[in-house]
């Protein structure tokens, strides 16, 4: 009888034991915050203008609630005085001491550089509302100097001076198609600038939107 109880002591303990041990491997917590970057990733700022940051948030698969998120943007990081590439880093901590990152790269570049790329393009006129083709703008031969290849969906390689508000183009002859001039306003915030251009004494309004 005594080695029986002793027996059925020693199950109760081994059971108890493993009970134990279990909860503890599930109340183990070692996943860190999942990090959400906001907005586009990489992001191009022009030099000399504010930057500012789209942000993050996080979650956490055990902590309810808000998760903080931290980052490193200081007066250097991104430097907006100097072009260049730069990394903010973000972190967010839970309640077990587990730490997510998560980065962007932001990219300082000239007021130039920043319209370089590919556009769709829509042109209206009074007699043609809403054509619609593509133009790839790329770097001219000066600092502040742009190149479109199809401008007015004609294969012109027009030249346009830009600035901090404006980009425009001076009289221009391809043939028996004359650009007269054009103009736009600008917001460096956007991936779209609208030019109003005279072709062949035509009025045209084209609204270009990064692709």
């Amino acid at each position: 009888m005594k080695k029986k109880f002793i027996f059925s002591m020693a199950i109760v303990v081994s059971a108890i034991a493993i009970m134990f041990t279990g909860c503890g491997k599930a109340d183990t917590d070692d996943t860190p915050p999942s990090i959400n970057v906001l907005g586009a990733n990489p992001v191009m700022t022009v030099v000399h203008t504010a930057y500012v940051d789209a942000g993050a948030t996080a979650s956490d698969d055990v902590s309810s609630g808000y998760v903080a998120v931290f980052n490193d943007i200081s007066a250097t990081n991104p430097d907006t005085g100097t072009i260049g590439s730069y990394t903010i880093h973000y972190t967010a901590n839970d309640g077990s001491g587990n730490t997510g990152h998560a980065t962007r790269v932001v990219n300082v570049v000239s007021l130039r550089d920043y319209y370089i790329g590919t556009y769709r393009v829509q042109d209206s006129t009074q007699l043609v509302p809403n054509a619609l083709f593509g133009d790839t703008v790329v770097a001219g031969t000066a600092a502040d100097e742009l190149k479109f290849k199809n401008f007015a969906d004609q294969a012109l390689n027009c030249v346009a001076t830009v600035t901090a508000t404006t980009i425009s183009m001076a009289a221009q002859n391809f043939g028996t198609d004359s650009i007269s001039a054009t103009s736009g306003g600008l917001n460096n915030s956007s991936k779209s600038f609208t030019l109003t251009y005279f072709n062949n004494g035509v009025k045209h309004r084209s609204i270009y939107t990064k692709q």
